[in-house]
């Protein structure tokens, strides 16, 4: 089974790459337009709303996570016929939280307006019934993954980003250079993903045709993940809604949104490195010699990229405010604003790194410290908030703690050997391990 799984492997992994590779340009370049086109306040209000959209829509990561697993698991067992009945199992599930967030659109909006400062309700609203719509992606995504549908699941993954640049563009030119441009721009994205992903989901018909059976533990290890993504959810990119509450004069909520894209990059451009770690140190609870070997590369990667591009973006804070605001020559109040948001979420990409580390080796006691975490940043915030670098330093006080913390938890000794599912070695012994490689 294992030859079959890794078939293709390399020319899978190419197409993932080069697909987040557009994602991520287009993201850049949404941003850039979006920095040119809006003025400041509109812009701040735009990347407040996205921020809201990133903290309920990260956490969600979890769902793929599992479907991929359990969809995979469907598929190696045989039981190929009952995927379709999985995602009615996982659409059942989801539509209580969609219901939610449709109710809170409509009826919550007010609460929000006044917590952001806002002019009127129209972001709150149309970004909350975005990520209602949005709740789907994650669902679609881990199916097409654990089928191996890899072209599917791309443009499904990542078609959002595509269509909300040509989307928001057109309509900061065309209507009114509003944050509502933009935010129109993610829910039509949105659409154009969960239409990708039924669309792809309907042509598989191998998929149909009988019941779903028992799966065990896909509950226990949902509920675990969600918590550890919420936690890192609200310690990524509360700082944004944050700012927003506590510095209701809009132009330095603008300015801070500038410096906090520029600061996410040493954030993002390591994130795949994670992805890509996941599934090879996949166990139940123990870590062998290959899973340290791994992780340390891992590691190392993710801190020479993440340094590298903070380290250059610090020496040369210009470039970035030019190609994606227009502005080459900041003033020296920006620069320093835009190297604290750059240091303070840099330990961020390693922080991501370990809790998946964590949470692929089915261990999440210490990757729940990332909980804990994000209340000790709101907590701090509401106490040290009485400038924008304050806030820098709480989140990177608190990041680089809990990266400390979950170092210090990785079970580096324990032994050498990887348990199979059904509880023998890989000798078929269940008493005896098998030696690490």
């Amino acid at each position: 089974m294992a030859r079959r799984i890794t078939s293709g492997l390399l020319k899978h992994s190419l197409l993932l790459l080069a697909a987040t590779q557009v994602a991520n340009i287009c993201n850049i370049l949404f941003q850039a337009a979006m920095g040119r086109l809006l003025p400041p306040a509109e812009y701040g209000v735009l990347l407040t709303m996205l921020g809201l959209a990133l903290i309920v829509i990260t956490p969600l990561q979890a769902i793929t996570a599992v479907a991929a697993h359990y969809t995979a698991l469907l598929s190696a067992q045989g039981r190929i016929r009952e995927v379709s009945a999985y995602v009615c199992f996982w659409c059942r599930r989801l539509s209580l939280p969609i219901v939610i967030l449709l109710a809170a659109a409509f009826f919550g909006a007010s609460p929000l307006r006044r917590f952001f400062h806002l002019s009127g309700t129209g972001p709150v609203r149309l970004t909350l019934t975005a990520i209602a719509i949005s709740v789907l992606v994650p669902l679609l995504v881990g199916v097409l993954q654990g089928l191996q549908r890899f072209v599917w699941m791309t443009l499904t993954a990542y078609a959002w980003a595509v269509i909300r640049l040509v989307a928001s563009v057109a309509l900061a030119l065309a209507w009114k250079r509003t944050a509502m441009a933009g935010l129109w721009g993610q829910a039509i994205g949105v659409l154009a993903s969960v239409g990708c992903g039924i669309v792809a989901l309907g042509a598989l018909s191998e998929t149909r045709g009988r019941p779903l059976s028992a799966l065990p533990g896909v509950h226990r290890y949902f509920a675990g993940s969600l918590l550890v993504l919420s936690g890192f959810s609200l310690l990524s990119y509360l700082d944004v809604p944050l700012m927003k509450h506590y510095f209701a004069d809009p132009h330095v909520a603008g300015i801070y949104s500038r410096a906090s894209v520029i600061g996410r990059a040493a954030f993002f451009l390591p994130m795949p490195i994670a992805q890509a770690m996941f599934p090879k140190v996949a166990s139940s609870g123990f870590m062998d010699t290959h899973d340290r070997r791994n992780l340390i590369k891992a590691i190392l990667f993710t801190v020479l990229l993440s340094g590298t591009v903070a380290v250059v973006l610090s020496l040369f804070p210009g470039i970035p405010h030019g190609v994606l605001f227009g502005d080459m020559r900041p003033n020296p109040e920006v620069v320093r604003l835009t190297r604290a948001a750059i240091w303070a979420m840099a330990p961020l990409s390693l922080l991501f790194l370990l809790l998946n580390f964590e949470m692929a080796q089915h261990r999440f006691l210490a990757a729940l410290t990332v909980l804990p975490a994000a209340a000790a940043f709101v907590a701090g915030t509401a106490i040290w908030h009485a400038s924008p670098i304050q806030v820098l330093a709480v989140l990177g006080a608190v990041a680089g703690s809990t990266v400390v913390i979950l170092c210090l938890a990785i079970p580096w000794t324990r032994p050498k050997f990887r348990p199979e599912p059904d509880g023998t070695n890989a000798t078929g012994d269940p008493h005896k391990g098998s030696a690490s490689e």
